[in-house]
């Protein structure tokens, strides 16, 4: 299929076979069960958001546009989405490649298992700063998705400028919601809505949420205060629903050196109002080294 010379097309869905069936001589009948694909439609959309997205933040001066239209190619009769940039003449090799490895990390957030299928050289085209971007986005899209299935698989494929390309399967289902990490015995630092608390026991109930204050998980943890302050400000946040928490938190181990895997030490609460979410929420889930340095309290236990 010809492209317009203004257009420069970095990936294709595939969509469906036998999209086109011929209706006479001269005419063709869209096959509309395999034309169309919601699962696969919803991820496109979702990647020339993120593109476009990117490209105003950290390419402004360059007055360029992500789309995707839908076609089907009558000669084999495959439908199709291009996602591709216009106008081409403003795309450098070097843009191109940046745009192409944002497309391919925001597929590897989005489908499970998807990571399985890129090696490490995937993140070399891209900044840190757009690293972090793309990853706040994709844990945003995440949460909306919450690990839908995919009815109907498909296949992006990547046009790199060496000829090259590179297909990757969409199938099974979006990557779930990003949870507290696997290896909490470093203190890791988390949003959270409270849940409740127990102050007799020292108790404080936690519901993780992301950086634009929405609920990761169903099910919230359960953490132990360390002074009676952090229980004050647990019920006043959990009173409060203009108020989150910030939290720096450990996993507990048993006197064998086995983690819990459902309770964890508070090691520092601070209340944040919902304004000022945005900017807190990009510290959310940092290793302990990246954390700022903490002062306690003179009532902390030693």
């Amino acid at each position: 299929m010809t492209e317009p010379v203004d257009v420069n097309t970095l990936a294709v869905a595939l969509i469906g076979e036998n999209a086109l069936v011929r209706a006479g001589d001269t005419q063709y009948q869209l096959n509309e069960q395999n034309a169309l694909n919601a699962s696969i439609d919803t991820v496109v959309d979702l990647i020339v958001k993120m593109v476009n997205e990117l490209l105003k933040e950290f390419y402004p001066e360059i007055l360029i546009n992500i789309s995707a239209p839908r076609c089907v190619d009558i000669q084999t009769g495959i439908a199709e989405r291009k996602i591709q940039v216009e106008p081409a003449d403003l795309v450098t090799p070097k843009l191109r490649n940046t745009l192409l490895k944002t497309i391919m990390l925001t597929t590897k957030g989005l489908i499970e298992g998807a990571d399985s299928l890129f090696a490490a050289p995937i993140k070399s085209a891209l900044t840190t700063d757009e690293l972090d971007f793309i990853n706040e986005w994709t844990k945003d899209q995440l949460r909306q998705k919450n690990g839908r299935k995919i009815a109907k698989p498909a296949a992006l494929v990547l046009h790199f400028s060496d000829e090259k390309t590179v297909e990757i399967p969409i199938q099974g289902a979006f990557a779930p919601p990003p949870k507290l990490p696997a290896d909490s015995s470093q203190p890791v630092e988390v949003l959270a809505k409270a849940d409740g608390f127990k102050a007799s026991s020292m108790q404080v109930f936690l519901r993780l949420v992301d950086k634009a204050g929405y609920t990761l998980d169903n099910s919230s943890i359960t953490c132990l205060a360390d002074k009676s302050s952090q229980i004050q400000l647990a019920a006043q946040a959990y009173l409060d629903g203009n108020q989150l928490l910030k939290a720096t938190i450990v996993e507990i181990e048993d006197k064998k050196g086995k983690k819990s895997g459902s309770q964890y030490n508070i090691k520092d609460l601070k209340t944040i109002p919902l304004d000022q979410l945005s900017k807190e929420g990009e510290l959310q889930f940092k290793a302990a080294g990246e954390l700022d340095e903490y002062e306690y309290a003179s009532d902390s236990p030693k």
